[in-house]
């Protein structure tokens, strides 16, 4: 991970950035499924990246976050500094599950009504795999059904909201107490 926090935003959006050029791609219409890991560490590490990089321009020192949290993009995420993170994640996620064809969704679509509690459980997915292949393990073949799409429409429009309004998620711009 570089030292340097504006490369970790960059880092963020050059993974999704990629990740979505893949789904995007008439290979991955012609057949997902060997794209799947891939696509699942690629969009794990763009959130770990985003996650990380708030933190640190809040303050936090990027040694003690790797300690702490390691790959853990869940427990990054329920980072109280990630409130605004949160927030915005939460209204595209339930915008694109509304909007997407349920092809991108499909099976993996895990609709309890309530978009937090899904998109949690797609967060916590990405964390098994990030921790299988950290492990050297083989990933769950459930986890790697993580609906890059979804996740996707979710974070790519954050880090770009980002890329081109630094102080978006800072601590002084958006007090949000609400969703800690």
């Amino acid at each position: 991970m570089p030292h340097d926090v504006n490369q970790m935003l960059v880092n963020a959006m050059r993974c999704l950035t990629a990740a979505d050029v893949i789904v995007g791609s008439a290979e991955f219409r012609a057949d997902h499924l060997p794209f799947l890991l891939p696509l699942t560490l690629t969009i794990g590490n763009g959130l770990e990246l985003l996650f990380k990089y708030n933190l640190v321009r809040q303050g936090q020192s990027l040694a003690l976050l790797r300690e702490r949290y390691g790959r853990d993009v869940f427990r990054l995420w329920k980072q109280p500094e990630n409130a605004a993170i949160r927030l915005m994640a939460l209204g595209n996620f339930a915008h694109a599950a509304d909007t997407l064809p349920g092809v991108f969704i499909g099976a993996d679509h895990h609709d309890d009504g309530r978009p937090i509690a899904e998109l949690e459980h797609y967060l916590k997915r990405i964390v098994r795999v990030l921790q299988s292949v950290q492990l050297r393990a083989a990933a769950e073949p459930e986890d790697l059904t993580c609906c890059p799409r979804l996740l996707l429409d979710t974070f790519l429009p954050i880090v770009s909201l980002q890329a081109f309004n630094p102080k978006w998620l800072s601590s002084d711009h958006l007090r949000i107490g609400s969703l800690q």
